[in-house]
């Protein structure tokens, strides 16, 4: 198999719930979901927003690019006004690669929550880069895998009040073994795991966008 071959089976440019004016809500005994409808909200329109910059200073040359802290204010028509700390991020893309009726995992350490993890292998989009190429170059970097065919989602938003980043979800449900995996310095990662789709959700998945992602992809 080529990568030249490659191609986008579909694509999602917006979160499929957009627009959406019910909302489906399992009741006990019920056979099936009671709907009910949601409550209509009229957002008051901004009307201009303000940005001043917050200085960090990291122990790492480049920290600043990417852990810019800036202090936006938004007034509203209503005559309110808002002042919070947005953290000013790019894009990244997590994976959702299926072999065979099988996921496939990475064991990492993750820093921040001091302790090795399940996750699905993800990582930033670089400049003028696709979703689906950083996609793929970031499922080879982690497992050696690649893929042919994937479906595009996105992009979502990941705290839509305090940072301006977002992801896009990628699933490849041909993945095949390409290569051996080459992670970035700095990475640790502790193995590579297949898990059958029917013993999913026996494992612990942790991070919850990845449970997210798994969903989407309809597993």
């Amino acid at each position: 198999m080529n990568d030249r071959n490659c191609r986008v089976a579909s694509y999602s440019a917006s979160p499929a719930w957009e627009g959406a004016t019910e909302l489906q809500v399992q009741t006990s005994g019920s056979a099936a979901p009671a709907v009910v409808p949601a409550p209509a909200v009229v957002p008051a329109p901004a009307r201009h927003i303000r940005a001043r910059g917050v200085a960090f200073r990291g122990p790492h040359a480049g920290d600043e690019s990417r852990f810019l802290l800036e202090e936006w204010t938004t007034e509203f028509d209503d005559g309110t006004s808002s002042r919070d700390y947005v953290w000013v991020r790019g894009q990244y893309v997590l994976v959702v690669p299926i072999l065979n009726r099988a996921v496939v995992f990475i064991r990492q350490y993750k820093k921040a929550a001091e302790r090795t993890l399940l996750v699905l292998p993800w990582g930033g989009i670089e400049r003028g880069e696709s979703p689906l190429d950083a996609g793929r170059r970031e499922l080879q970097e982690e497992t050696g895998y690649s893929f042919g065919t994937a479906e595009i989602y996105g992009p979502f938003y990941d705290l839509p009040d305090k940072s301006t980043g977002g992801h896009w979800v990628v699933v490849a449900r041909n993945a095949y073994r390409k290569a051996d995996p080459s992670p970035d310095d700095g990475e640790r990662i502790y193995g590579i795991e297949l898990i059958p789709v029917g013993q999913l959700w026996r494992h612990h998945i942790p991070v919850l966008m990845h449970v997210g992602a798994l969903r989407l992809a309809g597993l």
